[in-house]
């Protein structure tokens, strides 16, 4: 009856998580694609004197290819490409054109798969022998939906499961041996165990539809499953319904103990971690075995310091319980809590550059919050710690509250961190809209950039006179350039509000310079210049 009640109160605390986490999931903003377009060849808006061989776009991490990944279409619809290939360690998509172009306007489409999981698309154009017109804008990354919330929450689910079945081990093994033959630990191990498995295969399951862009239908039809085995979530996925196979027989049997048990245990809870840390940023980027190894210290300093607390608070505290080894748990919980706080000042150091990103971002903010909730549990454990330490015995009643709030606390934290890794990390993210100003004929030209991130950006121009106000232009044209880049045109178009607008691909961050070329009605044509920041 009562393990009864414990599956069923860890069922209720795992609902409520995964609506947390869902909710948390579809309040981000929609930049969910987190692989960033770099540079393409040829760049958006170039005219061309002779026909390219084959389109390429650069990512600032490696991609996989989805359905359907790339198309080259003539202004006619007719398409002129091949397969494409990923070269430069999967973080350039090469697309093969069919025989010499013929002169004309060409719009480049890409829908690609970044290193976490989300699908990302947008397209340039390019003109042989002829002007492209304007710069398209790139196409939007898809809005995310149901799927997408799944597919994030999951993550949810696996961060809980190890919780309760490498943390929760974790606590009886080293503190409280004599409690694991209890029910109650018995359920929490194979609750743990059950949230493994429903994580690991809602990610399966959802991640090639994504990429396919099927939906929930594609579930079924196991749409995209090509690309999620060559995606490092899908192998990790793989790797982790093998492991958690393996852990099924250290459930139900002790026939390894001692020394070999733990040698064998600490192999397996290791690898599982691995195989979470894996999927998700960590794996993206520099550094990444480095990166990979501080989520797994993250990962198991998390798991070790809740799996605590929930044995603490189910188990040695609770009316049947005997409260016994509660300095060593406080001394345990201390040393998980200094493996969090170091290897999340690495992985936040990795993520949020530049520093401002920290307030600008949706990734920085949501950091914050963590941060300080983090902070609150920290407090709720130092007034446990002293109940603990106190002269006097502890109170057991004051002392189950006390964790019972620092518990509830680092649940909200594991939330929190579920919708974190969802999002876009600030690195990529960053790029604040900036307006800067370049004299013009006795008035000012006033250009706005948003976002300045590399990448796709719109650059809106508005010419002013003496007095502030709009005066008649004729044509507005733009050149972007640095010292890694000889120029970028930019072609504008006029806009019904009197200002012009156009977009460009920024390939690398650093100064740019923009030059403005622009013809006044009736007082001729002039030059102007300004430079700005691109992240």
């Amino acid at each position: 009856m009562r393990t009864g009640r414990i599956l069923r109160r860890g069922g209720r605390i795992a609902a409520a998580l995964f609506v947390v986490v869902a909710v948390a999931s579809s309040a981000t903003t929609p930049a969910w694609a987190h692989a960033v377009l770099t540079s393409s060849a040829p760049y958006d808006g170039q005219r061309l004197i002779g026909a390219p061989v084959e389109v390429r776009f650069t990512f600032d991490e490696p991609v996989n290819l989805a359905d359907d990944a790339t198309a080259v279409l003539t202004d006619s619809g007719g398409r002129v490409d091949g397969a494409p290939t990923l070269v430069d360690g999967g973080t350039t998509v090469v697309v093969p054109l069919s025989g010499a172009l013929a002169d004309g306007a060409y719009t480049a489409s890409y829908r690609v798969v970044s290193a976490d999981g989300h699908v990302v698309s947008g397209a340039i154009r390019f003109g042989v022998n002829a002007d492209p017109s304007a710069a398209a804008a790139a196409v939007a990354s898809p809005q995310p939906t149901s799927l997408d919330v799944a597919n994030d929450a999951a993550k949810g689910l696996l961060f809980l499961g190890a919780v309760l079945l490498l943390g929760v081990g974790v606590a009886v093994r080293t503190l409280w041996p004599a409690a694991s033959g209890s029910p109650r630990v018995r359920a929490l191990l194979l609750a743990g165990w059950g949230l493994l498995v429903a994580g690991t295969f809602v990610r399966l399951a959802t991640s090639g539809p994504l990429a396919a862009g099927t939906g929930w239908a594609g579930v079924l039809q196991f749409s995209g499953a090509a690309t999620t085995l060559h995606e490092m979530s899908g192998a990790a996925g793989l790797v982790r319904l093998a492991l958690l196979a393996a852990v099924v027989p250290r459930l139900r049997s002790t026939v390894l103990s001692g020394r070999v048990g733990n040698v064998v245990d600490g192999l397996l809870a290791t690898l599982l971690l691995t195989s979470i840390a894996a999927d998700g940023h960590a794996a993206a980027g520099s550094d990444a075995a480095l990166a990979v190894a501080s989520a797994v210290v993250h990962l198991a300093a998390m798991s070790v310091w809740l799996g605590c607390l929930l044995a603490l608070l189910l188990v040695v505290l609770a009316p049947d319980g005997t409260a016994d080894r509660l300095g060593p748990w406080s001394l345990v919980a201390y040393g998980a809590v200094c493996l969090l706080v170091l290897s999340g000042e690495y992985q936040a150091w990795r993520q949020i550059q530049p520093l401002d990103s920290l307030l600008t971002t949706t990734y920085g903010q949501v950091l914050v919050i963590k941060l300080a909730l983090v902070a609150g549990a920290l407090g709720l454990a130092w007034v446990s710690r002293r109940a603990i330490t106190g002269s006097l015995p502890p109170d057991r009643r004051r002392l189950r509250a006390g964790v019972l709030a620092e518990t509830m606390v680092v649940l909200i934290v594991v939330g929190v961190t579920t919708a974190l890794v969802s999002l876009p990390p600030a690195r990529t993210d960053y790029g604040p809209p900036v307006t800067v100003t370049a004299p013009l004929h006795g008035g000012t030209a006033q250009i706005t950039v948003d976002p300045t991130r590399t990448g796709v950006q719109g650059i809106t121009v508005r010419i002013l006179g003496a007095d502030s106000r709009p005066v008649a232009v004729t044509s507005v044209s733009a050149r972007l350039s640095s010292e890694a880049v000889a120029g970028l045109e930019v072609a504008l178009d006029a806009q019904p509000d009197g200002s012009w607008w156009g977009s460009a691909v920024v390939p690398v961050p650093g100064e740019w310079t923009l030059t403005l070329t622009v013809a006044l009605s009736g007082a001729g044509t002039y030059t102007t210049q300004t430079a700005y920041r691109s992240w």
